[in-house]
């Protein structure tokens, strides 16, 4: 990618901006914090918990299904599911999204803003994701245990999931539109951006094949799918290239003069 087209990428992505991924970084871990405190809350008020627990209700209806003695797996279970669910699986994903870097698939119909945009989604999706998951845990354990008739009517348990979804709605839908690169300079760029893509596909031979002596780069995003391939008019992926296939023709004309013996 040019110059130009790198400065547009960095100006697009908020997520690679230093002050704006910390923030990032922090709304992704605050979810423990929630179940850390849902689960200090729990211990705080230990002695009026029951010593019986309602820990599975049926789906439409008013009754319970299943019981759990007092005890650390009876009250926490649904906060270390949580915590599961958000610490290995979640937040994994969050950071694959937030240090994917940016490519582009064909740079003929992409822009720095529109990967911008998408990445910027990707993430907000799965902080409301994160959020949500571990809200509704919180919300159920805690009242499981200490406001079980609350629980026990299905209107009531979805409401409290309907309303812990909105919560996050609330914040990260408006902080996403507030955030998106959208704005006429932004969008200027990516034209000029799009137009410096016309020039870069015609230096692919043959479709598959990249060529362009002013280039410096030696190694290119691919044309197609995944993956990196080389700038022929370069010399040293030529260099590359004999480093990567000399072994296997060495081996090859071993192989070949044995046989001919």
């Amino acid at each position: 990618m040019s110059e130009g087209g790198q400065a547009v990428c960095e100006a697009c992505d908020l997520t690679a901006n230093p002050a704006w991924r910390r923030r990032f970084i922090f709304l992704a871990f605050l979810p423990l914090g929630y179940i850390a405190v849902s689960a200090l809350y729990l211990l705080a008020r230990w002695d009026q918990i029951p010593d019986r627990i309602p820990v599975h209700y049926g789906m439409f209806s008013n009754h319970v299904n299943a019981w759990a003695d007092k005890g650390f797996g009876g009250v926490y279970a649904l906060l270390i599911v949580g915590l599961v669910l958000t610490a290995a699986l979640l937040i994994p994903v969050f950071f694959f999204i937030l240090n994917h870097p940016f490519k582009p698939v064909d740079p003929r119909d992409d822009s720095p803003v529109d990967r911008a945009r998408a990445k910027l989604q990707a993430v907000m999706f799965m902080l409301g994701a994160m959020h949500w998951v571990a809200l509704v845990m919180c919300h159920a354990s805690v009242a499981a245990a200490l406001s079980p008739h609350v629980m026990l009517k299905a209107s009531d348990r979805f409401l409290g999931m309907l309303v812990t979804a909105a919560l996050p709605a609330l914040f990260f839908v408006p902080l996403y539109y507030w955030l998106r690169p959208g704005q006429p300079s932004y969008a200027d760029a990516g034209a000029r951006e799009r137009d410096r893509a016309q020039d870069f596909m015609k230096h692919w031979k043959l479709g598959v094949f990249y060529w362009n002596p002013a280039d410096p780069s030696t190694i290119v995003p691919r044309r197609f799918g995944t993956g990196y391939t080389f700038n022929f008019a370069s010399r040293l992926a030529w260099v590359y290239l004999g480093f990567i296939f000399f072994p296997l023709l060495c081996v090859l004309t071993i192989l070949v003069a044995f046989s001919c013996r």
